[in-house]
């Protein structure tokens, strides 16, 4: 009984110490993102992880940066990163909206940001997507070819009204719409020239949720509102199953940006 008794307690010290190693390994701040590339140029080294899958994908992508010089990782200063699309050689390529700066996260142990792909990576069309990447404006790695995968995340460009204004909007919440009421989360941006889109805090955002197959709409919505970084958050209610539309009309200094038929995404409701 007590050779039993001595067995079971070892085996419960043994189990405690293997959770106690795993609860180390899962704190450790890079175990939300998967490491998916490196570009190395001379010295320096940039690898690029991501919070949201196993690949690039076409949507919001949340990820972060490790730099090396000489070997040396660094966590001061920022990097800033610019994807371009290449359709043909010796053509201008086309950016996506993406984090002007990516500063270091300490707990994440990251310079950590967001990349909005607007395109999915297609030879047939010979679009390429490639990454310019800069740690400082003082280290450089440039030209490094990468691959945007299909997926069901939602993002829309669109011109304006009289089409000198570059829009795109992101959907970030809800990923899985569910019955009632959801977070509705976009993010949104502006095509300032040179590859780059600024983000827009001052918009004001009017949603209208409406199910096609019924014809009606729902109550107790709530416009989204900004929270910094082109970033708005409202509410949305799925008051039937199945699917729908949120259209999202949006105004800049009191003037419409959308167009009669404004910018919406698709849900399907459960």
């Amino acid at each position: 009984m007590k050779y039993i008794l001595f067995v079971f307690l070892l085996s419960g010290i043994i189990f405690y110490s293997c959770n106690s190693d795993n609860a180390v390994e899962s704190n450790t701040e890079t175990s939300a993102y998967v490491k998916l590339l490196t570009a190395e140029s001379g010295n320096t080294k940039f690898e690029l992880w991501s919070a949201t899958g196993s690949v690039l994908a076409y949507g919001y992508n949340e990820i972060g940066f490790k730099v090396f010089i000489n070997g040396t990782e660094k966590t001061d200063g920022f990097v800033k990163y610019k994807p371009v699309m290449y359709h043909f050689i010796g053509q201008t390529g086309h950016s996506c909206p993406v984090s002007s700066a990516f500063y270091y996260n300490s707990s994440k142990k990251l310079f950590t940001g967001y990349a909005c792909f607007s395109m999915i990576s297609d030879s047939a069309s010979n679009g390429q997507w490639t990454g310019y990447y800069n740690y400082n404006n003082a280290s450089f790695v440039d030209s490094i070819p990468f691959t945007v995968l299909y997926s069901d995340n939602q993002l829309i460009e669109w011109d304006d009204i009289v089409g000198s204004n570059t829009y795109v909007l992101t959907l970030l919440k809800p990923k899985t719409p569910r019955l009632g009421i959801n977070t509705f989360e976009v993010l949104f941006h502006k095509y300032i020239g040179n590859n780059l889109y600024a983000e827009i805090d001052s918009a004001v955002m009017s949603i209208k949720p409406w199910m096609p197959a019924h014809g009606h709409g729902s109550s107790s919505n709530v416009n989204p509102i900004s929270f910094g970084s082109g970033r708005y958050e409202g509410k949305v209610n799925f008051n039937m199953q199945g699917e729908w539309y949120v259209y999202d009309t949006i105004k800049i200094n009191n003037t419409i940006v959308t167009k009669n038929d404004p910018p919406r995404f698709i849900f399907n409701a459960q």
